[in-house]
């Protein structure tokens, strides 16, 4: 906050903003202590599957894996600054990927794996009292697998990709400043005529 309002901050006899410049200094640490975390919690799949790739995946020196990670880190990283905008990337990959990953994929396997008779008598978890039959269930599967890949996939990717198109189409990639506010070359030469 500090660095986006640093003008218009007075300091007061009580030191109250001196306080408030403090405050918000531990909360930008904070969070960057906690995007590190997030950002090591996100690669150590990637982590593993690259060092099961080149055949470090035995090797107990820290120093050793944290060399080798650093091929992984380095793409990322680039796609992070030349896409600044983590909003709509976000949309995106939740409106394309989880969609499939957290509603039609395991509507679509509980489906597959109860289809025969045989597997609905035996199985294991019969359908919750408040839906008596399994030809319910399966309105209900096909009800989700349907809604998900109309609303959420097919309303929602094209949504979020036309955000994402109209970010890099105001933004650019490899943004020297994101989101600020536009400079007014009107109010510029107003302010040098002033002067």
């Amino acid at each position: 906050m500090y660095g986006s309002y640093r003008s218009l901050m007075q300091i007061d006899d009580k030191g109250m903003t001196k306080r408030l410049i403090y405050y918000c200094f531990i909360s930008r640490n904070f969070v960057c202590c906690l995007q590190f975390i997030t950002f090591g919690f996100a690669c150590t799949p990637l982590y593993f599957v690259w060092e099961k790739v080149i055949g470090f995946h035995s090797t107990k020196n820290i120093l050793v894996r944290a060399l080798i990670r650093i091929p992984v880190v380095i793409p990322i990283w680039f796609l992070a600054i030349i896409f600044p905008f983590f909003g709509p990337i976000n949309s995106t990959v939740g409106a394309l990927l989880v969609t499939f990953t957290v509603y039609i994929i395991p509507a679509a396997a509980h489906m597959l794996t109860y289809r025969t008779a045989f597997a609905r008598e035996n199985a294991v978890e019969k359908p919750p009292f408040f839906i008596s039959s399994w030809t319910a269930v399966f309105l209900v599967n096909t009800f989700v697998v349907v809604w998900t890949l109309i609303v959420g996939f097919g309303f929602g990717g094209w949504a979020s990709i036309t955000n994402f198109v109209h970010q890099v189409d105001s933004f650019g990639l490899f943004a020297k400043c994101y989101q600020c506010p536009p400079k007014n070359p009107a109010t510029k030469q107003i302010s040098k005529a002033a002067h």
